[in-house]
C-alpha cells in the first residue's frame, strides 16, 4: 500500500489547551470495491508523520460501501464526501499533527489541491497553498516525501461541547 498523509496545525495562540477532535471529512475520486481504507491521527516527528505511533481511539476503519466518491468534491454535500468520525474525541496538543490515509490497494484516490493548476470547482486557477500543512506521500508507511505545492482536500471538527462539533480547518 502507499499510504498518504496530511500534517495540520492546532494553533497554540487560539487553541492554547488543545483540541478534542471528533471527525473528519475528505473526498474520493475513486475507491476500491473490495478493500476497506483506515484514516489514522498521528503525531509529526521533525515535520513529517510519525512512521509508527498512532494517538489512542486515532483510527478509524471505513468499508468500501461507506467510501463516497465523486467528481466534484464538496465537504458540505454529505453525497460528496467521506466521513470519518472517532469512537471518542482525540485530545490533541497545541502544534503539528497529521492524518494518514492508508488501504492494502492502490484504487483509493482522494483529492488534492495543486499550485499552478485549475481549482475544478471554481475554475480558477491555484496561485498558493490552500493551507499551511503539508502533503506526504510514501511507498512503505515509513518513509514519507513532502509534497510543497499540495494539499489534501479535508475539514476537521473539533468538540466545543457533549453536543455540539465546529470546523476547525478546511
Amino acid at each position: 500500500y502507499d499510504p498518504v498523509a496530511q500534517t495540520f496545525l492546532i494553533s497554540p495562540t487560539q487553541y492554547p489547551q488543545g483540541v478534542n477532535i471528533s471527525k473528519l471529512r475528505v473526498s474520493f475520486k475513486s475507491k476500491d470495491d473490495l478493500v476497506p481504507v483506515t484514516l489514522q491521527i498521528r503525531p509529526t516527528v521533525n515535520g513529517y508523520p510519525s512512521s509508527s505511533v498512532i494517538y489512542p481511539n486515532g483510527s478509524v476503519t471505513l468499508t468500501p460501501d461507506r467510501v463516497k466518491t465523486t467528481t466534484s468534491p464538496n465537504l458540505d454535500d454529505s453525497t460528496k464526501y467521506t466521513e470519518f468520525i472517532f469512537d471518542s474525541p482525540i485530545l490533541l496538543q497545541p502544534g503539528e499533527h497529521s492524518f494518514v490515509l492508508l488501504a492494502n490497494s492502490n484504487k483509493y484516490e482522494v483529492y488534492v489541491a495543486q499550485i499552478g493548476t485549475l481549482d475544478i470547482v471554481s475554475g480558477r486557477q491555484i496561485s498558493e497553498q490552500p493551507y499551511g500543512g503539508s502533503l506526504f506521500l510514501s511507498q512503505n508507511g515509513s518513509t514519507w516525501t513532502a509534497d510543497q505545492n499540495s494539499d489534501m482536500m479535508f475539514r476537521i471538527y473539533r468538540n466545543r461541547s457533549e453536543e455540539h462539533t465546529s470546523e476547525l480547518q478546511s
